[in-house]
């Protein structure tokens, strides 16, 4: 018997929680997809989108070449399947202008859209859209 010995409920559960956590993040397993277009030189949107949900790095090629790196901000189930958020910062290519995409499961298979912005007086305004096209996605387990 402990006397005088006092648990504190709150960072026993505190404690807990990041044990689950652990747990959790563990027996899930990380995916890659690979993920290409079929555009016709007239569309503007994704060619190629590549990412890892390990280490949430992601690129993204449009179609007129422009090849971006961002991270993926949201990883959820959606229609039998996922809807991935992807966000890309502006680079020397567009400076100033930010980019987020989402790809998401459509009827057995995928979609993505996206859109670009800039930042003005601390607010994001819309500058252009990247459709709504479907895309081809291999997924692999690592």
């Amino acid at each position: 018997m402990l006397v005088g010995c006092y648990i504190d409920g709150d960072r026993v559960k505190a404690f807990i929680s990041i044990l689950f956590s652990f747990y959790v993040s563990s027996a899930i397993a990380a995916e890659e997809y690979i993920c290409a277009a079929d555009l016709d030189s007239n569309d503007f949107g994704v060619k190629t989108l590549h990412f890892n949900t390990d280490s949430a790095a992601a690129t993204i090629v449009l179609s007129n070449g422009w090849s971006f790196e961002g991270k993926i901000t949201s990883n959820r189930k959606h229609n039998d399947g996922k809807k991935i958020n992807l966000y890309f910062e502006g680079t020397d290519i567009v400076p100033g202008y930010d980019s987020e995409y989402v790809l998401f499961s459509w009827r057995d298979s995928y979609r993505v859209f996206g859109v670009s912005y800039f930042k003005e007086n601390g607010k994001k305004r819309l500058h252009s859209s990247a459709g709504n096209n479907s895309i081809d996605c291999e997924i692999k387990t690592i």
